[in-house]
């Protein structure tokens, strides 16, 4: 169609939807301007172009973008399946609503987690916040985060970036108002219920770390590093015997996690079953080889092995001394 009429109607905005999806940046954004050059700036154009240089880690160009967008009006066929009527009597998406979705599908791989957006306003600031979260700009993030939440007050991923940006300052109390808020805001966000447990078993307060332990275990049952982070709090808070089957599913989820297969050894140890607690030492020895976990098991392997010598002979000694 391009090369009949490169002008025909929004043809390039469609390319560009189409080459964000498989991920070809630097063709999507020569296909915006394009399109730009033909009908004007236009909010979901700019939206496209900052959300391609954040697929590209250009986080510079993808902020500047960002804010150009937030000064254009969208355009008024944003709206969900708004277009022309297939042929088979329903309705085909804009070019433009293409867009924008293939900017919010970018952003969920961006910040590894599912999210709906309320309204396509909220891209902008969405971009901006996560090129600050991806670039470390932690200071620049909690303004930026600010700013978004006065337009969606109730908006569950910017306050979650929010968390983590405070987390990366170090300021504990906002951090926990934030990811608190994040968590009643999206009862289903799995990083908020992970920070809490992170940040409440560092205080340490155990009892608080399995609150929101167990509360990201019913969002993700089978998800190894939270089930070992949660059996490892069991441990450290005195109850090793809940602890093993919490870490045995850790282990069975992830066979390749050294540190948690090696934690479990030690928990085994402490309960007195020693024979699971060697072959789990011995299993992080052929997994890692020289690393540090490994080192730590064949260690414990060798101090286990000395106990069970020791033994030996003073069970050997008693014998002798019977007959």
């Amino acid at each position: 169609v391009i090369s009949l009429d490169p002008n025909y109607g929004h043809i390039h905005s469609a390319l560009a939807s189409e080459y964000m999806l498989l991920g070809l940046y630097e063709d999507a954004v020569r296909e915006i301007q394009a399109d730009m050059e033909r009908h004007g700036q236009m909010n979901h154009e700019l939206c496209a172009s900052a959300a391609c240089y954040l697929g590209l880690n250009l986080y510079d160009q993808a902020i500047a973008g960002s804010q150009q967008a937030m000064n254009c009006t969208p355009h008024p066929a944003l709206s969900p399946l708004r277009g022309a009527r297939d042929s088979g009597g329903g309705l085909t998406p804009s070019p433009e609503f293409l867009i924008m979705d293939s900017c919010e599908r970018l952003i969920v791989e961006k910040v590894k987690r599912p999210f709906k957006i309320g309204s396509f306003q909220m891209i902008p600031c969405y971009l901006i916040c996560v090129a600050h979260w991806l670039q470390g700009s932690f200071n620049e993030l909690v303004g930026a985060c600010q700013k978004a939440l006065e337009i969606a007050p109730d908006d569950s991923l910017v306050s979650f970036l929010l968390g983590e940006a405070y987390a990366n300052l170090e300021a504990s109390p906002e951090v926990i108002e934030s990811f608190k808020e994040a968590l009643e805001k999206n009862n289903k966000n799995i990083r908020a219920a992970v920070g809490l447990l992170k940040i409440y078993f560092k205080k340490p307060d155990y009892d608080l770390a399995l609150v929101y332990g167990q509360k990201a275990l019913e969002i993700t049952p089978d998800d190894p590093l939270v089930n070992f982070q949660v059996g490892f709090t069991f441990w450290k808070k005195g109850l090793p015997y809940v602890a093993v089957p919490v870490l045995e599913k850790a282990v069975a989820l992830d066979k390749t996690n050294v540190e948690a297969i090696f934690t479990l050894g030690e928990v085994y140890a402490e309960v007195n079953d020693l024979a699971s607690a060697q072959s789990a030492w011995q299993k992080a020895v052929e997994l890692q080889g020289d690393g540090e976990w490994s080192q730590a098991a064949k260690s414990r392997l060798v101090e286990q092995s000395h106990l069970i010598e020791k033994a030996k002979n003073r069970l050997g000694r008693h014998m002798t001394e019977r007959s």
